[in-house]
């Protein structure tokens, strides 16, 4: 087990120099090329294959690892999917963006101690980034803002988990059972929000006009 966990350590902390080499410094690099060289080298040292065919690793590969290894892979893959997407190889950035997906889906409440961030926060950050658009279906998207609410919502981000949720609504359809049981979920989270005293709501950053402004809004939209 400490043999285990040693080697576990070793291997996110590899991970996590290697983005923030490439994400932190990309403005520093002299282009996406060597960005993209960087990152499957460490992909490739992780998975134990060529870099030249980290390209063609599948979701299914990383299911067997550490849920926290898969979110820190997964980070990466989101990574490289955007830089493959600028350099306009949207077939190879469209594999990456669900690959990227899948893990950070399947581990959105890993906490990546590294940057003190969850999963969930990367996930958001692909959802919001063009290559997501081609790359996933709405219905797949919708599913993963539904998900991001409930985190959001759970973890007391309410600006987010607002906006996670009319994410959500938007790409379901009107009449659809999901688009009418999460309409359930978010009602009862905003008169939970109205039952808070002013104190309560100001220390989570809200006004009692705010919540009432969404919940009206949020009935309007499920109309």
């Amino acid at each position: 087990m400490i043999l285990k966990n040693e080697h576990l350590l070793r291997a996110l902390e590899a991970l996590s120099r290697a983005y923030k080499q490439v994400a932190g410094k990309r403005t520093e690099l002299v282009d996406d090329r060597l960005a993209l060289e960087i990152l499957d080298r460490a992909l490739a040292d992780q998975l134990h294959t060529r870099h030249e065919l980290v390209g063609t690793l599948e979701s299914d590969d990383l299911l067997a690892l550490d849920e926290l290894l898969q979110a820190s892979l997964g980070r990466l893959f989101a990574l490289r999917a955007t830089l493959l997407f600028a350099r306009e190889q949207h077939r190879a950035a469209h594999h990456s963006a669900q690959v990227a997906f899948d893990a950070l889906h399947r581990t959105l409440r890993a906490r990546l101690t590294d940057e003190d961030r969850y999963a969930a926060h990367y996930l958001h950050r692909l959802l919001i980034h063009p290559v997501a658009a081609s790359a996933l279906s709405a219905h797949t998207v919708a599913d993963a803002y539904q998900d991001l609410f409930d985190f959001y919502a759970e973890h007391q981000h309410d600006d987010r988990a607002e906006d996670m949720l009319f994410h959500a609504l938007e790409l379901m359809e009107p009449d659809s059972p999901a688009r009418t049981r999460l309409g359930q979920r978010a009602l009862s989270y905003y008169q939970g929000l109205q039952e808070l005293d002013e104190r309560q709501l100001q220390r989570r950053g809200l006004s009692r006009f705010e919540v009432r402004q969404a919940m009206a809004d949020l009935r309007d939209l499920l109309r």
